[in-house]
């Protein structure tokens, strides 16, 4: 092989693993924007709420454990 060919193949190597690494974020920034839209969504918040600070919902009784 020539240096050129072998430039070349460490070349094509490197768009490949750049491509990789494209689709990775691109797939990394649809789960952002998915997450960022749920944070707007009353269920969630009230999900978050109920997970981070223990609330309950009205009618519901709160059992813990020790």
């Amino acid at each position: 092989m020539s240096e050129k060919q072998k430039e070349l193949a460490m070349l094509k190597g490197i768009l490949v693993e750049l491509e990789d690494k494209k689709i990775q974020e691109q797939e990394h920034n649809e789960e952002l924007l998915a997450h960022r839209a749920s944070r707007e969504d009353p269920e969630y918040i009230k999900l978050l709420l109920m997970k981070n600070l223990g609330l309950v919902s009205e009618g519901q009784v709160k059992v813990s454990f020790q």
